[in-house]
């Protein structure tokens, strides 16, 4: 036996060959152009799509923290945001460390600078005060400004507890401009709703009572003459 016969079957000629590959093409032709229309659309789509937002990195709150937190290494984690949405985010780490926040933030989300009570807060206060940050009922803090005298009050199952006596309202700090009330309002973060933010300067004796109340709720206050 030849050599050839183990190429191809015997009486199957070339000619015959190119043949069958002609009809299987014409036979199957149909699944041939939509298998091209498919690849070309799909470059075209490639071709057009607009490429990914640049991203940049920012701080973001590693778990849940309340209010009042100061900010440890721990707290803090990382997070890429679009970069068009990230103005007002801190990217800086040590921006952040040591910092108190001035609104409860959900673990995951972005910290703002607008939330950050700034390094020297406790200049703000009378010598011998202690700053807390607190959430007021009722939009009172909207009627409130820096300087006004208040009572802390905590209100629970129908009991009232006295946090503080003649507690000093404080100017807001870093917070932005957008809005009103006495901090401003504009808050941009995942915590924009319920009561606002505001500085209060408290005995050091009344400030933990009075850190603790802003944890787990609002605060009352009544505001009173200047002593």
């Amino acid at each position: 036996m030849s050599r050839t016969s183990y190429l191809r079957p015997p009486n199957t000629s070339p000619r015959k060959l190119l043949i069958g590959v002609r009809f299987a093409v014409w036979r199957w032709r149909f699944v041939f152009i939509a298998l091209a229309a498919g690849i070309a659309a799909l470059g075209v789509v490639n071709t057009l799509a607009p490429p990914p937002p640049p991203e940049v990195q920012v701080v973001a709150a590693a778990r849940s923290l309340s209010l009042g937190a100061i900010l440890t290494d721990g707290d803090i984690s990382w997070r890429a945001i679009p970069t068009q949405y990230a103005s007002g985010m801190v990217t800086d780490p040590e921006e952040v460390i040591g910092r108190t926040l001035l609104l409860a933030t959900d673990g995951g989300a972005p910290i703002w600078e607008s939330t950050l009570a700034q390094p020297d807060l406790s200049d703000l206060a009378p010598p011998g005060l202690a700053v807390v940050p607190i959430r007021l009922e009722g939009g009172t803090a909207q009627i409130l400004t820096p300087g006004d005298s208040v009572d802390l009050l905590a209100v629970s199952v129908g009991d009232v507890y006295h946090l503080a006596r003649s507690a000093l309202v404080l100017p807001p700090r870093q917070l932005s401009s957008s809005g009103g009330g006495l901090l401003g309002g504009g808050f941009t973060g995942s915590n924009t709703s319920g009561p606002s933010t505001t500085l209060v300067a408290v005995h050091p004796d009344e400030a933990p009572g009075v850190a603790q109340a802003a944890h787990f709720g609002s605060v009352t206050a009544i505001l009173v003459p200047h002593p």
